[in-house]
This record gives structure tokens, C-alpha cells and sequence, in this order.
């Protein structure tokens, strides 16, 4: 019994230390090596798969035909952490007939039938992140997002992208804030997040995260406003307002108070070479990215925490099919 107690003063010692382990995040997973390299300033974003855990609204900023799958791995110190998650995205598509087909080009295609081109109806993204500690704490966090673009009458350049996501999160040997004791419960949240492409120039994004949710603890809504600006093809400055309501304080739980994030990401030499700066709430991020082939690029992130004084690093890769 006195074994287990000092256990459990240390694992309780070390949910502070380690602040992606043995807590509660009452918003975002913190998946995507890309978007821990910008400092998670990623919900007016989210272009890629790991807009699932972000702002699913992104998911619809992927092009038909595209589908993308990518792995992140926490690369030190895996002895007392384990951190690694994987996501991939699909689509659903609509054809549509070329109505502008004529019989002069239905000569000149040898008598072939017109030509039917393929929308994307609906991006869909699925995403696992799993972490464990040398405690015995366990997380299972399954995501499941589903978007869609709306184009805007009289504005060509203007879009709404709407998304909608589900999660689903299993923890194992959790400690109740209240009485100290090691539990197993489950978490089950919807959330929306919508992305208004304002112009070439300026996207802004909205997430409302836990607007339903089924657990054993309180767990708050949180809303989080971003906006990112391209500044050139190669550039993009992202600025978020995480938890803009700051909502109130939940014992055992990370993400309970506001914060700022920024990030920058530049390319390099025709997309091969990428790197990114950013800040979560004062602490220094920053990233980079090659691509191997046209298709497959890999990705490492630093993360720092300067109240904990705890260094992360994140390795992962993603490829194009």
C-alpha cells in the first residue's frame, strides 16, 4: 500500500511535468508535427490530415482525387513517454456532366461520350493518437471528422468550409482530481468548426469544441478563433485566440485557460524544404519539412515549455496518394 501511494504522489508530481500526459486536454489533441512547429496556431488551417484534430472544416480544403495519410512519433525520452498518432483522409465525390459539350468536340473525341468531371461532395478525415507513461496512465483518442465547401453567390473568390467532428477517448488508470484514486472512464465529444475563405489573402477560422459531450467529469466548451494570412505562395503567418471565453477551471484537466498562438511557415526551393516557427502561449516552436519524393515528405517539430522546463521532440511523415 505504501509503494502504491508513493506511486501515486509521483505520477500526480509528474502529470505537471509532462504536460501532454496523465491530463485531461479539454480541446485539441495535440497531433500533427506540422502544426506543434507553428505552435498549434492551426485552426484557420487545417488543410491536411491532421485538420481532424484541428478544425475539420479544413478537411475540405483538400482537391478531388487527393488523399493523404501521415504518422507522428514522439522521438525522445520514449522510456518515460510514448506520444505517436496516425491520420488519413478521403473523399466522396459528385460527377458532373460537361454541359458545354458540343457536337464539334464530339468529332473531334472520335464519337467518344462527353467528358464527366468529379467534385469532391464531402472530405472526410479519421485520425488515433495514443499515449502511455511509465505510471500506467493510458490514452486512446479516436477522431472522426467530416467536412464540406460551400461556395458563396456573388463572391467567386469567397468560400465557407463547414466541418463537424467526433471523439472518442478511452483513458486508462487516470487520476480522479477528487479523491485521488486511479480510474477507467471513456469521453465521447462533438464539436464544428467552420473556415470563411475571406480571399486569396485572408482565411478565418472558428472550432467550438465539447458542444456535446458523454463523460465522467466536467468538461467545458471551448471556442477558438484564428485566422491565417498568405502572405505570398511560399508564406503563411497564422494567428490563434485558443479558449477565447477562458473557460473555467477544471481540476485534472490541461487547455482550461486561454492562450495565444502564432506561427510562420515558409517554403523553400520549389516545396521541397520547409520550416516553421511558432509560440503556444509564450513557449518557443518551431519545425521543419522535406519532401523525399513529389509525393512523401517527412517532418520534425520542437516543442518547449519554459514553466516546466521540459524539451519535445516530433518526428512523423506524410504522403499523397
Amino acid at each position: 500500500m505504501k509503494k502504491f501511494q508513493i506511486v501515486l504522489i509521483i505520477t500526480l508530481m509528474f502529470s505537471n511535468v509532462f504536460a501532454l500526459v496523465g491530463v485531461r486536454n479539454l480541446g485539441f489533441g495535440d497531433y500533427g508535427v506540422r502544426a506543434i512547429g507553428m505552435g498549434e496556431a492551426y485552426s484557420a488551417i487545417s488543410d491536411d490530415s491532421i485538420g481532424v484534430f484541428y478544425n475539420p472544416a479544413g478537411l475540405a480544403k483538400i482537391s478531388a482525387g487527393v488523399r493523404e495519410g501521415s504518422v507522428m512519433l514522439k522521438a525522445n525520452l520514449r522510456d518515460e513517454l510514448e506520444y505517436d498518432g496516425a491520420a488519413f483522409t478521403a473523399q466522396s465525390t459528385e460527377t458532373e456532366q460537361n454541359v458545354r459539350f458540343t457536337i464539334s468536340e464530339y468529332l473531334e473525341r472520335r464519337l467518344k461520350p462527353p467528358v464527366n468531371e468529379a467534385t469532391v461532395a464531402y472530405n472526410f478525415g479519421v485520425g488515433i493518437l495514443f499515449s502511455s507513461d511509465k505510471f500506467g496512465f493510458e490514452r486512446s483518442d479516436f477522431r472522426i471528422g467530416v467536412a464540406r465547401k460551400i461556395h458563396l453567390f456573388g463572391q467567386p473568390n469567397a468560400a465557407v468550409l463547414t466541418g463537424v467532428k467526433l471523439g472518442f477517448t478511452s483513458f486508462s488508470n487516470y487520476v480522479d482530481p477528487d479523491n485521488g484514486k486511479l480510474v477507467d472512464f471513456n469521453e465521447n465529444t462533438l464539436g464544428f468548426g467552420v473556415i470563411y475563405e475571406f480571399s486569396e489573402f485572408l482565411d478565418i477560422g472558428l472550432t467550438i469544441d465539447n458542444v456535446i459531450k458523454d463523460s465522467s467529469y466536467d468538461l467545458p466548451t471551448v471556442f477558438t478563433l484564428g485566422f491565417a494570412m498568405h502572405i505570398d505562395e511560399t508564406t503563411t503567418l497564422a494567428i490563434d485566440g485558443y479558449n477565447i471565453i477562458n473557460s473555467k477551471k477544471v481540476a485534472g484537466a490541461v487547455g482550461d485557460e486561454s492562450e495565444f498562438r502564432i506561427g510562420l511557415e515558409k517554403t523553400f526551393i520549389e516545396n521541397n524544404l520547409t520550416f516553421r516557427f511558432g509560440s503556444k502561449d509564450g513557449n518557443f516552436n518551431m519545425g521543419f519539412s522535406m519532401g523525399v519524393t513529389p509525393n512523401f515528405r517527412i517532418d520534425y517539430a520542437y516543442m518547449g515549455d519554459y514553466d516546466n522546463d521540459t524539451d519535445q521532440h516530433f518526428a512523423g511523415g506524410s504522403m499523397i496518394f
